[in-house]
C-alpha cells in the first residue's frame, strides 16, 4: 500500500508538471489579453480544456499504478495534480504582476470589482469592507492565486475522479 501511495505521488508529480506547462502556456493569453481582448477568448476556451486534460492525466496515470485504485485516490491524485501545477504556474504569475502587468492593474481589478459589487446590490456593510480592503502585493496576489488552484482543484477533482473511475484501463505491470 506504502508504494501505491508513492507511486500516486510521483505520478501526481509528473502530471502536475505537465499540467502546470499547459497553465503557463494558458496564462500567457490571459497577458495578451490585458492589451488584446481577442486573447481572452482563447484563455477561456483553454480554460475549460482543464478538467478534459485532467482526466486524460488521471487515465494515464492508471497505466502505471499496480492495483486499481479507488476513488478517493482518483480524487486525490486530480487535487494533487491542481497543488504541483499551481506550484509551477505561481512563478509566472509573480512575473507577471511585478514586471509585466500596467502599473495599476491590481489597483484598476480591485476598482472594477468594487464597483461591480456597488451595483449588485448587496448590503452596504458589505460595500464598506470591500472599499477598506488594501490593494494587494504581487506576492499576495501569487499566493491567493496558488490557493485558488487548489481549491477548483478540489471542486474539479471530484466529478472527473467519478468520470474516470469507471473507465477500466489495463496496466502495463
Amino acid at each position: 500500500m506504502k508504494g501505491d501511495r508513492n507511486m500516486l505521488l510521483k505520478s501526481a508529480m509528473v502530471y502536475g508538471l505537465i499540467m502546470g506547462l499547459f497553465w503557463a502556456f494558458k496564462y500567457v493569453f490571459f497577458v495578451l489579453s490585458v492589451s488584446y481582448s481577442f486573447f481572452s477568448f482563447v484563455y477561456w476556451g483553454l480554460t475549460f480544456f482543464v478538467p478534459f486534460l485532467l482526466a486524460v492525466l488521471i487515465l494515464h496515470s492508471r497505466v502505471y499504478l499496480p492495483n486499481r485504485i479507488s476513488f478517493s485516490q482518483d480524487w486525490s491524485l486530480g487535487v494533487l495534480i491542481y497543488v504541483f501545477a499551481a506550484l509551477f504556474v505561481s512563478l509566472e504569475h509573480y512575473i507577471f504582476y511585478r514586471y509585466l502587468a500596467p502599473p495599476n492593474f491590481i489597483a484598476d481589478s480591485l476598482s472594477s470589482a468594487i464597483a461591480l459589487i456597488n451595483n449588485s446590490g448587496v448590503s452596504q456593510e458589505m460595500k464598506e469592507t470591500v472599499e477598506a480592503m488594501a490593494t494587494p502585493t504581487p506576492i499576495q496576489m501569487t499566493i491567493q492565486g496558488i490557493f485558488n488552484n487548489i481549491l477548483y482543484g478540489i471542486v474539479v477533482s471530484f466529478p472527473v475522479a467519478f468520470i474516470t473511475n469507471r473507465i477500466n484501463v489495463k496496466n502495463k505491470k
